[in-house]
C-alpha cells in the first residue's frame, strides 16, 4: 500500500526556494551547469563541500592539475524570454559569485545569441543591443542605429521586433560563457556561489514516491511513512527538488558533504531528503553540518524537501 504523507510543514530549510509557491504552481527548475576543464581532462576534482541556506547554494571544490595554464568553464543553457510568470528568467545566473583560493575572481565572461540555428552573436554585439533583454518583462532593448543594415538583419531573422524609436523586442536565445583561470599550482579550491533555481511542484501527498524519487534520493514510501508519521488521508504538499553539480566535466569528486542552514527558526518543519554514503538515506527535519552524501554518475547531488502546500510562505 502506498505511504499516505500527512502532517508535512513549512519551512526549517526553506528560505532555499526562491519563489514564493502557491497552490498549483510547478517549474523543471534551472540547475546551474556544470563546470569543464580547459584545456579538457586537465583539471580534477576531488573534495567538494555544499551549503545551502537562505535562498543561496556555495558549492566549494578542492582541485587538482598539472596544466600549464589550466582553466575551468561554465557554459550556460541556452534560453529566450518566456513570459511574465516565469519565476527564473535571469537563467544566466548574473548573482554568480567567483572565488579562488578564497579571493574573489573576475571570470571572461562572454555570451552566445542565436535566431533558430543562426549565430547572431556578432549582431548583437554591433548593434548593441543587451543580450540579456530576454530576462526582463517586456524584453525591451535599445539598439545603436549607427549600423541599420545590421538591424535590418536582424529582423530579418526574426530576432528582434521593432517596437518604438530605436527600441526593439528581444526575440533570440542566447547563453553565458565564463572562463575561469585556474593557478598553475597542484593544489587549489575553487568556490561558486549563486541561488538556488529549485524545481518545485504541488501534488497530494500519497503521490510523492515514485520510482525516480525513490534512485534520486534514497527513500522508500516505507521510510517516508516512518520519518514523516503519515496517515491515512492526504493532503496537498509541495516538493522541492534540487539539482546541484558537484564536480568537473561530469566526474564526481572523492567526496562531498552538505551543510544547510536557514534563519527561519520558529517556522512549522519542513523534510530534507538525500542519499548518504552507500545508497543510505539521509532525512532530516533540522539543519545539516557537513554530513556526507552521495552524488550520482554524473557528480549531480540531488535533495528533495517537502513542505505543507496550505502553509504561508515566508
Amino acid at each position: 500500500m502506498n505511504c499516505k504523507l500527512t502532517r508535512i510543514c513549512l519551512a526549517v530549510l526553506g528560505t532555499i526556494l526562491a519563489p514564493p509557491i502557491h497552490a498549483g504552481d510547478s517549474s523543471t527548475g534551472v540547475p546551474l551547469p556544470g563546470l569543464e576543464s580547459d584545456p579538457a581532462d586537465t583539471v580534477f576534482p576531488r573534495a567538494c563541500s555544499v551549503s545551502m541556506t537562505d535562498g543561496k547554494v556555495t558549492m566549494a571544490l578542492s582541485v587538482g592539475t598539472d596544466a600549464a595554464s589550466p582553466a575551468l568553464l561554465l557554459n550556460g543553457p541556452e534560453f529566450g524570454w518566456t513570459g511574465s510568470s516565469e519565476p527564473y528568467p535571469d537563467r544566466q545566473f548574473p548573482e554568480l559569485e567567483i572565488r579562488l583560493d578564497d579571493n574573489p575572481v573576475i571570470p571572461d565572461d562572454g555570451f552566445e545569441a542565436f535566431a533558430g540555428k543562426t549565430n547572431i552573436t556578432n549582431f548583437i554585439k554591433t548593434a548593441e543591443l543587451d543580450p540579456w533583454a530576454i530576462t526582463r518583462t517586456p524584453p525591451v532593448t535599445a539598439a545603436h542605429p549607427k549600423y541599420p543594415q545590421v538591424l535590418k538583419g536582424l529582423k530579418n531573422l526574426g530576432a528582434i521586433e521593432n517596437s518604438g524609436d530605436d527600441a526593439y523586442l528581444a526575440k533570440w536565445t542566447a547563453r553565458r560563457l565564463l572562463r575561469i583561470s585556474l593557478k598553475a599550482v597542484p593544489d587549489q579550491r575553487i568556490s561558486l556561489n549563486y541561488a538556488a533555481r529549485p524545481a518545485y511542484s504541488t501534488m497530494k501527498s500519497d503521490q510523492v514516491v515514485t520510482e525516480t524519487r525513490e534512485n534520486l534520493y534514497c527513500v522508500s514510501a516505507k521510510h517516508l511513512c516512518a520519518v514523516l508519521r503519515s496517515g491515512s488521508v492526504p493532503r496537498p504538499v509541495t516538493i522541492i527538488e534540487y539539482t546541484i553539480p558537484t564536480g568537473i566535466d561530469g566526474k564526481p569528486p572523492a567526496t562531498v558533504t552538505l551543510t544547510t542552514s536557514a534563519s527561519d527558526a520558529g517556522l512549522p518543519r519542513a523534510y530534507l531528503f538525500a542519499c548518504g554514503p552507500h545508497g543510505k538515506s539521509v532525512a532530516v527535519s533540522g539543519n545539516l553540518t557537513h554530513q556526507p552524501v552521495q552524488v550520482d554518475s554524473s557528480a549531480l547531488l540531488h535533495v528533495l524537501k517537502v513542505t505543507d502546500a496550505a502553509a504561508k510562505s515566508p
